[in-house]
């Protein structure tokens, strides 16, 4: 149940993959991987520079 919460938030990129509690990372992979979006995975595992003025 929680591991589909977490992926219905990645999806709507309310958080990234990084910050998903490592027990729940396999599990939102799974959830998805069996959605099709495959592209979110690689998407929210990116680490973007932060730039501070």
């Amino acid at each position: 149940m929680m591991a589909m919460l977490i992926a219905q938030r990645v999806i709507l990129k309310k958080m990234i993959l990084m910050e998903v509690p490592a027990m729940l990372q396999p599990k939102v992979k799974v959830i998805l991987l069996d959605s099709g979006m495959r592209f979110v995975l690689w998407q929210s595992s990116r680490i973007l520079p932060l730039f501070v003025e």
